[in-house]
């Protein structure tokens, strides 16, 4: 059972290209692999950027305390779809 319900967050520290096609309401993919293991997964989903607020400040503080520098925004991606990069015949598809 997967839960599509809890969202992804990340620093966007530069405002560049993923921050722009954000913000042009681009659909969002993020993929996670296990190289030892040989499995991963794709999440797909909506995204929001914050620029203020209390989750920013959160992020902005973790950022400092680990010497970087104050981030651009914080991403959410909301997923609305995960797919197995498990090699053999659930490769590519959609699992969640």
């Amino acid at each position: 059972m997967y839960c599509l319900t809890i969202p992804l967050i990340f620093t966007e520290a530069t405002g560049g290209a993923t921050y722009e096609n954000i913000k042009r309401g681009s659909k969002v993919s993020v993929s996670i692999v296990n190289r030892e293991s040989l499995d991963g997964y794709r999440f797909v989903g909506d995204a929001e950027l914050q620029e203020n607020g209390v989750l920013y400040e959160q992020a902005a503080a973790m950022s400092a305390k680990l010497g970087m520098p104050k981030p651009r925004a914080v991403g959410i991606i909301h997923i609305t779809e995960i797919h197995s990069l498990k090699p053999g015949p659930m490769a590519g598809k959609k699992i969640g």
